[in-house]
């Protein structure tokens, strides 16, 4: 019989939640440490967010946080950086 190892195993279970963000389901598949938080704030709440002189904290504010791959969280930011905050996590 072996002896437990010391090592933490690393396990592929986070998916990347960019879809939520873009409509489009990512395929990515991965482990925790590959990926990173980032907020935004969805298209439908945009507008009276702006009306609303752009006040308010998550999560009151309407804003999501997700977790994604740091290519995606790039990808967010450079897209739509006046609506997608990287939080570095």
């Amino acid at each position: 019989m072996s002896k437990p190892s010391n090592q933490s195993t690393k396990m592929a279970n986070v998916r990347c939640e960019c879809g939520e963000w873009s409509g489009v389901q990512c395929p990515w598949v991965g482990d925790r440490e590959e990926t990173r938080v980032v907020e935004f704030m969805p298209i439908q709440y945009r507008d009276s967010h702006s009306e609303a002189g752009n006040n308010g904290v998550y999560p009151q504010n309407g804003a999501v946080r997700i977790r994604v791959t740091h290519a995606c969280a790039d990808a967010m930011v450079a897209g739509d950086s006046s609506w997608v905050i990287d939080g570095g996590e």
